[in-house]
C-alpha cells in the first residue's frame, strides 16, 4: 500500500507482522532490520530483550574454543577474551532418549502457556536459564532435564 506506520507493539508476536523493526534505547537507534533478522541476530542484550526472551551466558574465548557454564564448543568467534552469548529459550531443546546431553537443567519454575512450557531453571555454577519446551514434556519443579543446543545459533558479544 506504500504506507509507513510506526507503532510500539503491545505483544512481541506483533513484531512478526512488520517489514522492518527499529530498536531504540534512550533516543538512540541500536539496530534495524527485518523482524526475523533482528530476532535471530541481536547486536546487544537490549535488542535481544526487546524482541523476545533471551539468556545471557558468560563466555571466555581462546582461539577457536568458546568456554561457558553450559559447556564448550568450537567456533569462528569474532574476538578473544571475555564476553557473553545471547541464547534464545527455544535454542535449548530436550535430549532424546539415548542421546548425549550438552547440559543438565534443574527446573525451579514452570508455566504452561499456549501449548508450551516456559521454564526457569539452574545449571551447575548457579547460572539461571529460561527454556521453552514442548507441551508434551513431563515437567515439574525440581526435575532434572537433559538439554541439547546448537551453538551456531548463539550470538557472541565482547563484554
Amino acid at each position: 500500500m506504500g504506507t509507513t506506520v510506526i507503532f510500539a507493539p503491545a505483544a512481541l508476536a506483533e513484531l512478526g507482522h512488520t517489514n522492518m523493526v527499529v530498536v531504540m534505547d534512550r533516543g538512540f537507534i541500536l539496530q534495524t532490520g527485518s523482524s526475523s533478522d533482528v530476532y535471530l541476530r541481536p547486536e546487544s542484550k537490549v535488542v535481544a530483550a526487546a524482541t523476545g526472551d533471551v539468556n545471557r551466558i558468560p563466555v571466555t574465548i581462546r582461539g577457536r574454543t568458546v568456554d561457558s557454564p553450559i559447556g564448550s564448543w568450537e567456533a569462528n568467534p569474532p574476538f578473544e577474551g571475555d564476553g557473553f552469548a545471547l541464547v534464545r529459550p527455544e535454542d535449548l531443546t530436550p535430549a532424546r532418549s539415548g542421546e548425549d546431553s550438552d547440559l543438565i537443567l534443574g527446573i525451579e519454575e514452570a508455566r504452561f502457556h499456549e501449548g508450551v512450557w516456559d521454564i526457569t531453571g539452574f545449571v551447575t555454577g548457579g547460572l539461571s536459564l529460561r527454556v521453552r519446551l514442548p507441551g508434551t514434556a513431563a515437567i515439574h519443579k525440581g526435575k532434572l532435564i537433559a538439554l541439547r543446543y546448537d551453538p551456531t545459533r548463539f550470538q557472541l558479544h565482547r563484554t
